[in-house]
């Protein structure tokens, strides 16, 4: 005589499958929040770079005139504005760049030409030594995930963990 299953048991097994690809679910989804704020940081980390090796090498963008005093970057849109700014105060700009998430900052970092240091505003004040800037990127639809970006006094950029609150 042949034994097969009761429908009890396979009833039983279905749910210990659901329950576990639940929990699967749940953990894919937070791998995929993960890597999509670890590729907006890694966005902003460039273009952040971008503008401090600009600023270092005092480069203008085609068409602009006069020398080249600051770089400017900002948040503006969910994109990562770098702007330079002469020395006479013409504004040209050299990219924007969409960043991938909602960002909400309202700061400007200023890179000085020729050092590449970071300042606070494009008139002269300049971070001293041991400040930083931080720029916090958190995905809108999981506030309980986040990675900092550091900038220091002298220009250097680094990108923090994620951090899971």
């Amino acid at each position: 005589m042949k034994r097969a299953f009761s429908l009890i048991e396979l009833l039983i097994a279905v749910g210990i499958i659901m329950v576990l690809s639940a929990g699967a679910f749940v953990y894919i989804n937070q791998g995929l929040q993960r890597q999509r704020l670890l590729r907006a940081a890694g966005g902003v980390m460039s273009g952040l770079k971008l503008a401090n090796s600009l600023a270092k090498t005092r480069q203008m963008p085609q068409n602009s005139s006069g020398s080249l005093k600051v770089v400017e970057s900002y948040f503006y849109n969910n994109k990562l504005y770098i702007n330079a700014i002469s020395a006479v105060g013409t504004t040209s700009n050299f990219s924007q760049e969409s960043v991938g998430i909602p960002v909400d900052n309202s700061h400007r970092w200023f890179f000085y030409a020729g050092t590449g240091f970071l300042g606070k505003d494009a008139v002269g004040m300049m971070y001293s030594a041991g400040e930083t800037a931080a720029i916090t990127l958190s995905l809108k639809e999981t506030q309980n995930m986040s990675v900092p970006i550091i900038i220091d006094a002298m220009g250097q950029i680094s990108q923090g963990e994620v951090v899971q609150n």
